[in-house]
């Protein structure tokens, strides 16, 4: 078995390739740090906010008596709340959350056209298209439960992330969040876990955009 020799050539190679992983990361470390202070934090940030486009609800004298909806009185939950324009009542059972109609009572499900109607009211952008999504990709990762996907046509490419459960906008995402992402994958250079640092992003940049 042919022995290594340890020669000052040998280290210095070593050396060479070291100070180049390094040196690139460095430069990784510095340029996604650059790339992310020259974003809009309010672009990056805003896309978390809330519903915009509020609807008032009627008065309860107009709406139907939550204990006569078959399955409210096993409860641990309910709540009245605006789906899209329309007031629904979402009860919490042991079997996880329904929607029921507040004006007569009928049970709820969120089909695409319902989702669509819910994340209108986050924008005026015409749709694109509409993705079922079993379980959340990385743009919303921080939640969970199948969910819809609706992509607008504007300039920031916008997607909201709607509840199949509850009807609700999760969050919005567009091409400057993706941005900021990308950027602070490389700048948090978790490699055995890039996703571990990539959690933090969002609240990150929302700290940001409201300084």
């Amino acid at each position: 078995m042919k022995r290594l020799r340890l020669s000052p050539l040998l280290f210095r190679r070593i050396h060479k390739w070291i100070g180049l992983i390094l040196g690139l990361q460095f430069f990784l470390w510095a340029l996604s740090g650059s790339m992310m202070a020259l974003l809009d934090m309010k672009q990056v940030g805003g896309h978390d906010a809330a519903e915009i486009h509020a609807h008032p609800l009627p008065t309860p004298d107009r709406l139907i008596d939550p204990a006569r909806i078959p399955g409210v009185r096993q409860a641990s939950g309910l709540v009245l709340r605006d789906l899209a324009g329309s007031p629904v009542y979402e009860v919490r059972t042991e079997d996880g959350i329904r929607l029921f109609g507040a004006h007569d009572g009928h049970p709820i499900r969120i089909d695409a056209a319902l989702a669509k109607a819910a994340a209108s009211q986050m924008t005026e952008a015409p749709i694109r298209d509409v993705v079922a999504l079993p379980k959340p990709n990385l743009e919303a990762r921080e939640h969970s439960g199948p969910m819809w996907r609706i992509n607008f046509a504007d300039a920031a490419n916008s997607s909201a992330y709607v509840s199949a459960e509850t009807g609700r906008v999760l969050v919005m995402r567009g091409d400057t969040w993706r941005t900021w992402d990308f950027f602070w994958m490389l700048h948090n250079m978790d490699w055995t876990n890039p996703l571990r640092g990539r959690e933090q992003a969002t609240d990150v940049a929302f700290d940001r955009s409201v300084i």
